[in-house]
């Protein structure tokens, strides 16, 4: 016999977004984060009730960066995968994908300003900091961005010296 787990983000009076149609309050600290993921770590099937599958269609269709034309590349690890290196290698491989299969100009990420990780992640792979930028609905982030030629540039150096870019 299965469980059900019912979880969702919601206020303490039952409204996923506040008065000016906004969702940045929900965002979780780390904690929380891991919390939820401990719990949902082993659901194969989510159900969604009318609301929440409203709410979660955004991401169907979700630019992400608005008025940017870059694509984005996302990582993200629970807490107990953190500092063993997964996440710049699963980047690495993304970006050389990007650059080398794909052949696109640029890509970009971005990190919530305290995830002092996730910018050392993208500084290790060659990204430049930009500067801060709105995303998803309001959040405030850093950007970090490479174009293929310095990628590609940073592979062949790091070839050349037995290393990896």
């Amino acid at each position: 016999m299965g469980r059900l787990i019912c979880t969702g983000i919601t206020s303490l009076d039952g409204y996923i977004a506040d008065e000016r149609g906004d969702f940045s309050w929900a965002a979780p600290d780390v904690a929380v984060h891991a919390f939820v993921n401990d719990l949902e770590r082993s659901i194969g099937t989510y159900l969604y009730g009318r609301r929440m599958f409203e709410v979660m269609r955004y991401w169907e269709t979700a630019d992400g960066l608005p008025d940017r034309p870059e694509v984005e590349i996302l990582y993200a690890l629970d807490t107990p995968y953190w500092g063993r290196g997964v996440a710049t290698e699963a980047a690495a491989a993304a970006l050389r994908h990007g650059f080398e299969a794909t052949r696109l100009d640029r890509i970009v990420a971005v990190a919530m300003p305290a995830h002092h990780r996730s910018h050392r992640v993208m500084e290790k792979l060659g990204m430049i900091y930009e500067g801060m930028i709105e995303v998803y609905g309001g959040f405030r982030a850093v950007l970090y961005g490479i174009s293929r030629e310095a990628f590609l540039s940073r592979v062949t150096s790091a070839s050349s010296a037995g290393g990896k870019a």
